[in-house]
């Protein structure tokens, strides 16, 4: 166990390093969606609708994993400033498909280029190789971690 420790190295831990970079990138986007009254949980949400397909909150929670009580209080939140609307399901009365609103769509329209700048800038310095490695680490931790 001793052995162990004295070769942890915080500074080297993937975990670590992958939190560091998450939530620095988050923060630095945080501030933008801040302009617009949004927070990072309601852009997740519109950016997920804003793909043009309808989805139920159970669907956005498993394609963003986030926590399902943090996902209803952002969408309640959307849906009563008219963000999002909820459909009535024709299938299932439990479960009403989301949709971007007319002023929904036009947010979504306005954030995007932003937060599309802000990717380009933060990858800038990343070769086009190492971005396709970067992304296949990426895809791997996610599923290793599933």
């Amino acid at each position: 166990m001793l052995c162990c420790l004295m070769l942890f190295n915080l500074d080297t831990f993937l975990p670590y390093k992958l939190s560091l970079a998450t939530n620095t990138v988050s923060q630095s986007l945080a501030d933008e969606y801040a302009k617009f009254n949004i927070t990072r949980t309601q852009w997740r949400i519109l950016a997920v609708l804003g793909g043009g397909v309808d989805l139920t909150a159970g669907a956005i929670a498993k394609k963003t994993l986030m926590d399902k009580t943090t996902l209803s209080r952002a969408i309640k939140n959307l849906i009563e400033r008219k963000l999002v609307k909820r459909k009535a399901s024709q299938t299932d009365g439990r479960s009403s498909p989301l949709s971007l609103t007319t002023s929904g769509r036009k947010l979504f329209e306005k954030i995007t280029p932003i937060v599309l700048s802000h990717e380009r800038k933060l990858i800038s310095k990343i070769s086009r190789d190492d971005r396709v490695v970067l992304d296949r680490i990426l895809n791997t931790l996610l599923e290793e971690s599933e």
